[in-house]
């Protein structure tokens, strides 16, 4: 296929944005990745000191969680007995009241 002059100037033109367009992304990548490293140089030792504090924490963990499940049973356990307690006063407010109404 033969192109006309005006075609030419046109797919020329569209090389031209093409081209500009791709310098402009490779410049802003370039830049993102020269911000970056610097965060990744400050970013790295922190994560130095963090692992071996996450190595001490897991196993914390790993033996608070059963004696907080614990903590949360006996409180249940606790709660159940005072319910009980609350219905045995309730009971025995309504045999004295049983008791008054009887005795007047």
């Amino acid at each position: 296929r033969v192109f006309t002059s005006l075609e030419t100037v046109y797919f020329i033109w569209d090389q031209c944005l093409l081209s500009g367009a791709a310098l402009l992304i490779d410049d802003l990548i370039s830049r993102v990745q020269r911000c970056g490293l610097p965060i990744s140089a400050v970013g790295l030792p922190i994560s130095a000191v963090g692992l071996p504090i996450s190595a001490v924490g897991l196993p914390i963990s790993a033996v608070g969680l059963p004696i907080s499940a614990v903590g949360l049973l006996i409180s249940a356990v606790g709660l159940l007995i005072s319910a009980v307690g609350l219905l045995i006063s309730a009971v025995d407010l309504l045999i004295s009241a049983v008791g008054l109404l009887i005795s007047a």
